[in-house]
């Protein structure tokens, strides 16, 4: 039985995970459409969680961010941007999950 008690207890205090970066409302508000570069995304909000190329050649990276601890409903946001041929933001869009 003490064993028990002792990994439950393991098991409550290692009860937290985290995915991704964390990233910011005031740099996703920097983000201009049509004037931002691929660069200055990668360098603001690091390396994507995932890149991908839509049907007509363009790049869309997508960052993902969550939160859960095992005392709380978990949270999360999504930043996807998608850039055109010339590098140069297209358009983005971010998702949240609240608590």
């Amino acid at each position: 039985m003490k064993k028990l008690i002792i990994a439950l207890g393991l098991v409550l205090l290692a009860g937290c995970a985290t995915v991704g970066k964390d990233f910011s409302e005031s740099d996703v508000a920097s983000i201009q459409k049509g004037v931002t570069t691929e660069q200055t995304v990668l360098a603001t909000f690091g390396k994507p969680s995932t890149v991908t190329v839509d049907s007509e050649g363009n790049k869309v990276y997508t960052w993902t961010y969550a939160h859960a601890t095992a005392f709380s409903v978990g949270q999360g946001k999504t930043l996807v941007v998608k850039l055109n041929k010339d590098a140069i933001v297209d358009s983005y869009v971010v998702s949240k999950t609240q608590p």
